[in-house]
């Protein structure tokens, strides 16, 4: 059985595609990144679970500015687990994965 944390969290990420991100598009502000923020996270949330697929979205959040990086940053199919006292390191914080 999956994590039923998985859907609140997919409702929330619905919820901005759909109201907030169509907004800040019609400001101009787009994602640096492909696939977009959203879909990034949705990816990573059904594919390693709420706690890895947050710190990796949390991670791909930090890098989507004026001055980080941008191009193609696909999820990761396998990480190493890190220790427990060290779950930041699911995500990526620099450059993209190009995996």
């Amino acid at each position: 059985m999956k994590n039923p944390l998985i859907y609140p969290m997919l409702a929330l990420l619905w919820l901005y595609k759909y109201t907030i991100s169509p907004m800040l598009t019609y400001f101009g502000v787009r994602c640096r990144h492909t696939p977009s923020c959203s879909d990034y996270s949705k990816f990573a949330i059904q594919k390693h679970g709420p706690w890895a697929g947050g710190w990796m979205t949390l991670a791909r959040l930090s890098r989507c500015h004026w001055f980080g990086t941008s191009g193609v940053d696909n999820v990761p199919e396998t990480f190493k687990t890190p220790p427990f006292w060290a779950p930041w390191r699911y995500g990526l914080w620099r450059g993209t994965n190009t995996d």
